[in-house]
């Protein structure tokens, strides 16, 4: 058991979702600890299986976190502390197994000198790490010790590692071409998506038949697999087999039957994705913000350009939120009355109200865009280059 207080090395006020783990440096003053896993290190110095604190750590972990929390406060994404932290577990793993000198807030940019000839040689030498992963690595660490040392000149550059900027390439006109090509059918597929998933199409019979542009039918069976990947009932199967397989049947029945969320998440996510991409492409809107937008009185004012879309509020005019091309303006409006169609009780909610898995409100941190892998997949079934 330890016999010394410890500083708190947790972040108050920063919110966590239920399946997420509070950040806390506290693992990091044990050998050992940035190697055990952070649902478990917290009983394990409870009982005593790291061993004692090393106290020569504790001032300087008490910087890195104070860095960071200034960080956060002062609107830093949590993405990148989360990065940071990620990144100096990595570095006191290497310190409790590869040196002999006792990392503190006094040998820590010696040692971090170390750890970054060491990552440079793993990568030279083949080890599974690129050099610019290396560089990376080493770049994130040096930038918290940074902040934590009070540095005008970045640690990284007193260190052998490098980033490596590539020449300019090449592009010839039908480079050029092509790539606008695959942006233009990109983006019919997005509109042919749309056109797809309409709120009818969406609670209607499964499996859902949308025909693309270029001639080929996607087939969407929204979590269901298709029948054509289902083995054949086994007539020599015994009686219990049978059953079994009976189940299955009458369960993807039910599935089919029931027009819930819980069954249809996955289609209605696969439409705001889409609307969520043209929104990108017709606007200045990143996807930082994009994935942030809230539901709003949207207003349309006519510029140069197209349109500028602002809020509207007690009778006046609020700032200009994103502007957008003319033709666009169909296809949103078009979002919007599904949007109501498909989330009639969350009219002020999200724009893009991404669902999880049951067809619960996605839990996602305010920082933290959905990811885009059904999307990349349905553009490969449907052969057009994803964009």
């Amino acid at each position: 058991m330890r016999d010394v207080d410890l500083p708190d090395l947790s972040f108050p006020g920063v919110a966590f979702g239920p399946q997420q783990i509070p950040w806390d440096l506290k693992p990091l003053l044990f050998k050992g600890g940035a190697q055990v896993h952070a649902r478990d290190v917290a009983s394990m110095i409870e009982t005593g299986k790291l061993g004692r604190p090393l106290i020569e750590r504790i001032e300087l972990l008490r910087l890195i976190r104070e860095s960071l929390l200034n960080f956060v406060d002062g609107g830093g994404r949590r993405r990148t502390v989360a990065s940071c932290i990620d990144k100096l577990k990595r570095f006191f793993r290497w310190a409790d197994a590869s040196t002999t000198q006792a990392l503190s807030l006094i040998t820590v940019v010696e040692c971090y000198r170390h750890w970054c000839d060491a990552l440079l040689h793993r990568a030279r030498v083949g080890r599974g790490l690129l050099e610019r992963t290396a560089y990376g690595y080493g770049s994130i660490v040096g930038w918290v010790l940074d902040k934590v040392l009070g540095r005008a000149t970045p640690l990284i550059k007193s260190t052998r590692l490098r980033c490596r900027k590539q020449g300019p390439r090449a592009v010839s006109p039908n480079a050029d071409k092509q790539n606008l090509e695959e942006a233009f059918a990109f983006g019919r597929f997005l509109l042919d998506l749309a056109d797809g998933l309409s709120a009818e199409a969406i609670w209607g019979p499964l499996p859902l038949q949308i025909l693309m542009r270029n001639g080929k039918t996607l087939e969407l069976w929204s979590g269901l697999k298709s029948p054509n990947t289902l083995k054949p009932p086994n007539p020599n199967w015994p009686a219990q087999s049978r059953q079994a397989e009976r189940r299955a049947a009458q369960k993807r029945a039910d599935w089919q039957a029931e027009r819930t969320y819980r069954t249809r998440f996955s289609i209605i996510n696969l439409r705001i994705t889409a609307e969520m991409f043209m929104l990108m492409g017709q606007s200045a809107v990143n996807l930082a913000q994009a994935h942030q937008l809230r539901m709003d009185q949207w207003r349309f004012k006519p510029s140069s350009q197209g349109y500028e879309i602002r809020t509207y509020k007690h009778r006046r005019w609020g700032p200009v939120v994103f502007e957008i091309y003319s033709k666009y303006r169909v296809v949103f409006d078009r979002y919007l009355q599904w949007r109501k169609a498909i989330f009639p009780e969350d009219p002020d909610g999200l724009l893009f109200p991404f669902l999880g898995k049951n067809g619960t409100p996605a839990q996602r941190q305010s920082d933290s865009p959905p990811d885009f892998r059904s999307l990349k997949r349905i553009s490969k079934r449907a052969g057009v280059a994803f964009v």
